[in-house]
């Protein structure tokens, strides 16, 4: 049997609980008439979440405040799975550009990479382009370098959506290396000199 997930409330008001009432009183009293002033947070819990809380364990829900980036663990298959936290209740959460409001027991704080990865990505949408979608005329530029700037000549996505190395006005690289060391100063289309 797993452990029951509470939010930090819930935990500090079973705890309250135990010291006040005692485990068993907790249990036999829980159906009845609801908790009241300390222990009110424990009126959102079902008798069998009150019981495996007691007496299995329970592991308490991180805390989440508003732009903490998180990770939804089942969001629509074409929807990506990080999201910011646009505002907090008792214990749902609104995201931004995914809409209604979601238990905090469905979600957790994204990792540093997950968060990058999805900072990139809007990015990208924001400029029109998938995740380094290179088209030709879009300028790169060497991190850290003085070199000239790069051209892109060939786009990496063929007509029909498939991916293939661009080529560049005086170098050819595969995209892993291009991705390390390059970034995007200007889009073709945002270009002042074509």
């Amino acid at each position: 049997m797993e452990k029951v997930k509470l939010t930090q409330e819930q935990a500090d008001a079973i705890e309250r609980g135990i010291k006040i009432y005692g485990k068993s009183r907790i249990m036999n009293d829980h159906a009845l008439d609801g908790w009241v002033g300390n222990l009110n947070d424990l009126n959102g819990l079902t008798k069998d979440e009150i019981a495996r809380a007691l007496y299995v364990g329970y592991e308490v829900v991180p805390e989440f405040k508003v732009g903490d980036w998180v990770y939804v663990e089942a969001p629509k298959e074409e929807l990506p799975n990080v999201y910011k936290i646009m505002n907090t209740e008792r214990y749902i959460v609104n995201l931004d550009r995914l809409y209604g409001k979601h238990k905090k027991s469905d979600i957790r704080h994204a990792t540093p990479k997950e968060i990058a990865e999805e900072k990139e990505r809007r990015w990208w949408v924001k400029h029109g382009r998938d995740v380094w979608e290179l088209k030709e005329g879009d300028v790169l530029k060497e991190n850290g370098g003085t070199s000239h700037p790069v051209v892109v000549t060939r786009e990496n996505k063929t007509d029909d959506g498939h991916d293939r190395a661009p080529s560049f006005n005086f170098i050819f690289t595969e995209m892993d290396c291009i991705k390390k060391n390059f970034r995007v100063v200007c889009f073709a289309e945002d270009r002042k000199d074509a």
